[in-house]
């Protein structure tokens, strides 16, 4: 994949920007990163494989996730001053930086987006077209992919607000139930998740819109002011993400047992 071969090069290039802090010298210094998601997901293992392999203490920071209702909601805790750091959909912050709420950048793009829309098999519910009248379910309220949602219907001369509802499901088992009863008639969804659902047994299809393959989605953003002040902070941070690549791409397996040991049991959507 590019990204990988992207991260590569960035692990080769900035391997020596700076020295590893010693934590037997040095007490951790904490560091919060405000997490777009109100639950560890598979996906994201950018974030929980520098976690479980203690890449992020190795640079001397002790690093606390602080999960959000979503990547608007995590954009929102930074204007707030909540954090300055964030690990989130790209498309909530850009539409706040172009409103000149805040200015925050993207130190690391992760992927292209990997949202879709899930249905059961038997809805016969191919494309966009076909949600038109239908409900479709968001893992929470404020989802960074409903823009994507929105902006796919739109394109399709569907009426987000008028000729679709958009109901909160949560993610995992509650939202499997909501497309398994018709709760729901299709659910904007991650792939991972997608996997988790037909591994289950379950007669599923999805699609998505070619134009969401164009753009980035989840990646490592920081105020401005906090990548001038402290690069060597962001640096670290960075390179435990490009670490992470690497290494999933070499051990995908090994990714999977560390999220199953760290997160995978009694996993529910966290509700504020």
């Amino acid at each position: 994949m590019n990204y990988v071969l992207k991260a590569a090069t960035f692990v080769a290039a900035i391997a020596t920007a700076m020295p590893i802090a010693s934590n037997s010298a040095n007490a951790l210094e904490p560091v919060k990163i405000i997490h777009g998601n109100p639950v560890m997901i598979t996906a994201v293992f950018e974030l929980y494989v520098p976690l479980a392999l203690g890449w992020w203490k190795d640079e001397g920071y002790d690093v606390q996730v602080v999960y959000s209702q979503g990547s608007a909601a995590a954009v929102q805790s930074i204007i707030g001053g909540s954090g300055t750091i964030g690990m989130m959909n790209t498309t909530p912050w850009l539409a706040a930086d172009a409103k000149g709420l805040t200015d925050i950048r993207m130190l690391a793009t992760m992927r292209n987006t990997s949202w879709r829309i899930l249905t059961m098999a038997d809805k016969g519910i191919t494309k966009a077209a076909d949600l038109k009248g239908k409900t479709v379910g968001l893992a929470v309220a404020g989802s960074g992919g409903a823009m994507y949602l929105n902006s796919m219907l739109s394109s399709h001369g569907i009426n987000p607000q008028r000729d679709v509802r958009q109901a909160v499901i949560g993610l995992g088992a509650q939202s499997y139930e909501a497309l398994k009863s018709g709760t729901v008639d299709a659910s904007l969804t991650f792939m991972s998740e997608i996997a988790n659902f037909k591994a289950l047994g379950n007669n599923a299809s999805y699609f998505y819109d070619d134009q969401w393959m164009e753009f980035p989605d989840y990646g490592l953003v920081a105020t401005n002011d906090t990548i001038k002040a402290r690069p060597e902070l962001v640096e670290a941070l960075a390179r435990g993400i490009a670490k992470a690549q690497v290494f999933a791409e070499a051990n995908p397996e090994c990714v999977a047992k560390i999220y199953r040991k760290n997160y995978g049991a009694n996993r529910t959507t966290t509700l504020e």
